[in-house]
């Protein structure tokens, strides 16, 4: 659990207050150990350019033993400075292997290893053998070069501002206010595409020049350079040709390995328990490995409609594992809403994840891990949208249908198969962009449809299937896997997908495409195929073919609430009118409706979360800064 921050500037050495401010502003992210280090760049161009680097980290040790193994690490001779958030899974493996080829380690710690890797190796071939979620940042004085790093799946954030002649980097991107130089701009790029899919892809934030690097990405930024490149991707591989049974038998391995890598010995170790089939084998491969004291947490709601309860149960009773059941209400709403949205720099766009920041802070309180299921579903196929699309590619008489029925609803950007399916992410209708962004609507919908295309395109090479597979998880997935790390570590605790090790997800671009996604069965069984037979020899096959639920909120419930309504109709409503990105009479008209809906799936609750959270980001991001929310906190 930790954090890295960084600057480069050109006018004036680097005050390390400013290192100090962002560091205490990130705090959360490590409480145990913190250091600053500055230096100067040579031979730097008079007028531009970077003159001036300082770095900062916190960080929290897992187990108090850790106390000499720090997240930040200089060579003997002083000349290279390696800093860390994240964990490398595989560093004992590594460590290993090292050690037959004559290297010495005193520490023992993650630091150590990525030092002796990149002093014998360089920089590419030591990113080539890691298994980790992290973000790095190395500075080698003597070519005179600074590098940061971003994991090859995106677990970790690292966020850099670039402007002239000031670079910015951190985990969070609340520590740049700290900078007397940044200024906080609304990036009306994101804002558009947002409204429509919950949140922006790629690196675009909600701020003009702060950008989320890139997954598998590393930028070189030397006195007057600035240089990203992809050291990793997705790859489009051939069909492994295997039967269904031996790669059922690989994954298992896979698995079992990529969650034994993220066990602790004798650390108590949490499973963030949703209840679904990914979660529950995390869960059952961790109890098989002997974790001390594996506890399940879980959010359960009154409300059937939303609630996995009976089936969390059934989890915890068939694992013999001992379980905290956190009930999430009305009145926990708001505090967690604002919380989250500070935590999480963006509008909380899926409302579940504020029943997680009540979870995580329970948690916290009796382990330092949680394990979870995420990234299951892009990566083995578990979307309905996934199965109708591949239904429609292998059937191309139904998609013919469909382009009818879109070209008469006069729905044109979903004539074509991927657009279709792009769109199967869009939160709010076209009808209702249309009504709450009446001047801008069409813009909104071409730019966000651009962007996602590209992102989909990069793996046209891919068969259809693990096309639409990688672009889920180098969308939504990577939204999902920041919202995971910053709401666990807003209470000192660390999140670990087991289901995104480099290798397992390289291994599934070689399953043959119907182990995954099979358009010729019903969407309970032609979905995550090779998973839920799996969850089926574990949980059996009520458990496991059943309709997905997922976590989501009774917000009609929830928004009704005395002190939810208070809040919006005296801090969220004039607030919206004034600030003029909606039109606030739609947005007022859907309000007054609210008692006459009845249930969570009303789409009019989306058109409305979608703006209540955009705001309640926007008066802490934009009106004022994340520093006075922390001060009065």
């Amino acid at each position: 659990m930790s954090a890295i921050m960084g600057i480069l500037q050109h006018e004036l050495p680097i005050n390390k207050a400013v290192l100090l401010d962002m560091q205490k502003i990130l705090q959360h992210r490590g409480t145990d150990e913190s250091g600053v280090y500055v230096f100067e760049y040579n031979h730097v161009p008079m007028k531009a350019g970077f003159k001036y680097g300082g770095l900062g980290f916190n960080y929290s040790y897992v187990k108090k033993q850790e106390s000499n193994s720090s997240q930040s690490i200089t060579s003997d001779d002083q000349q290279v400075i390696i800093l860390m958030d994240g964990v490398i899974y595989n560093a004992e493996e590594l460590r290993q292997e090292l050690q037959t080829k004559g290297c010495i380690f005193i520490a023992k710690s993650d630091l150590e290893l990525l030092l002796t890797l990149y002093l014998r190796d360089g920089i590419e071939r030591m990113l080539e053998v890691l298994d980790g979620v992290f973000a790095l940042s190395i500075y080698d004085s003597r070519t005179q070069v600074m590098y940061i790093v971003r994991d090859r799946i995106g677990e970790k954030p690292l966020y850099y501002y670039q402007k002239e002649n000031l670079f910015l980097f951190a985990s969070e991107y609340k520590a740049f206010y700290c900078h007397p130089e940044f200024k906080a701009k609304l990036n009306e790029k994101a804002v558009s595409e947002y409204f429509l899919f919950r949140y922006p892809a790629g690196e675009t934030t909600f701020l003009q020049d702060v950008y989320l690097l890139a997954p598998g990405t590393y930028m070189t930024i030397t006195s007057n350079t600035v240089e990203s490149k992809r050291y990793w991707d997705i790859p489009c591989l051939d069909c492994n040709q295997k039967s269904f049974k031996d790669n059922k038998e690989i994954l298992k391995d896979l698995l079992n390995k990529s969650v034994k890598r993220r066990l602790i010995p004798d650390i108590p170790i949490g499973v963030q328990l949703s209840g679904g089939i990914d979660s529950s084998l995390v869960a059952s491969i961790a109890k098989k490995e002997g974790t001390k004291d594996l506890k399940s947490f879980a959010i359960i709601f009154d409300n059937q409609e939303m609630s996995e309860e009976k089936y969390i149960d059934y989890v915890n009773a068939h694992l013999n594992l001992p379980t905290q059941k956190l009930n999430f209400n009305s009145s926990d709403f708001i505090d967690n809403l604002v919380l989250s949205t500070w935590h999480y720099e963006s509008p909380m766009n899926h409302e579940g994840n504020i029943a997680l920041t009540h979870l995580n802070r329970e948690a916290s309180k009796e382990v330092s891990i949680l394990l979870c299921g995420d990234g299951a579903d892009e990566c083995l196929g578990g979307y309905p949208h996934i199965l109708r699309a591949i239904t429609y590619n292998d059937h191309q008489i139904q998609w013919k249908g469909v382009q009818v029925k879109n070209i008469l609803k006069g729905k044109r950007h979903y004539i074509c198969l991927d657009d279709w399916f792009i769109s199967r992410q869009q939160y709010i209708t076209d009808e209702q962009i249309s009504k709450l962004r009446p001047k801008t609507y069409r813009r909104d919908i071409r730019q966000a449809y651009k962007t996602r295309r590209n992102i989909l395109n990069n793996y046209k090479k891919c068969d259809k299937t693990h096309q639409y597979l990688n672009y889920s998880i180098r969308t939504y997935l990577l939204d999902t896997l920041l919202r995971g790390d910053k709401l666990s570590l807003a209470s000192s605790l660390e999140l670990r997908a087991s289901f995104l090790m480099p290798e397992l997800i390289e291994f599934l671009q070689t399953v043959p495409t119907k182990q995954l996604v099979d358009s010729s069965k019903p969407y309970m069984y032609g979905t995550k195929v090779l998973l839920k037979d799996l969850s089926k020899d574990e949980f059996g096959q009520e458990f496991t073919y059943r309709p997905k639920i997922g976590l989501g909120m009774p917000m009609h419930e929830l928004l009704s609430g005395e002190k939810t309504k208070t809040y919006i109709e005296s801090t969220i409503l004039p607030a919206i009118e004034q600030r003029k990105v909606v039109d606030y009479d739609y947005v007022l008209s859907i309000w007054k409706q609210l008692s006459s809906i009845t249930t969570a799936m009303d789409r009019r609750l989306q058109v409305l979360w979608t703006v209540i959270s955009f705001e309640v980001w926007a008066q802490l991001y934009l009106d004022r800064s994340p520093l006075d929310y922390m001060k009065n906190h």
